[in-house]
């Protein structure tokens, strides 16, 4: 058994080594996992197909392009974006939409025309219909 005075002899060499110390840089490993299953979902968005244009001409105040297709066979497809060199030009919404129109501006260049099918999820499947100059 250790008296008091064996214990302040015990308590002072543990501070002196705290305070004394190695000189050392110190360092720790932490090291983090998990276990669990993940799915991750690899479908597709099926793009439109038979798709046709026709233009009304290039006029003074732009074109009306006309667009039909056959929808997309994706179930989660919930509207379709014309675009026109870029920009969306008017969307239109259902799964089973087969048609629509826009007004192209009159640029006095090449119009490239695509239709976008877009999913409830954020997804896209993008072709293109074609081009035409005014």
């Amino acid at each position: 058994m250790i008296g008091w005075a064996g214990r302040g002899l015990v308590s002072a060499l543990l501070c002196a080594a705290v305070v004394v110390g190695t000189g050392g840089t110190a360092s720790a490993a932490f090291t983090d996992a998990e276990t669990g299953s993940t799915t991750v979902g690899t479908a597709t968005v099926a793009g439109v197909t038979n798709q046709r244009g026709t233009t009304n001409g290039c006029l003074a105040t732009g074109s009306t392009v006309s667009l039909t297709w056959t929808a997309s066979t994706t179930a989660r497809v919930t509207s379709y974006r014309l675009v026109d060199n870029g920009t969306t030009r008017a969307t239109i919404t259902g799964r089973t939409s087969t048609s629509g129109s826009y007004t192209a501006p009159k640029t006095g260049g090449s119009h490239s025309v695509a239709i976008v099918a877009v999913t409830d999820y954020g997804w896209t499947a993008s072709v293109t219909v074609g081009s035409f100059t005014c």
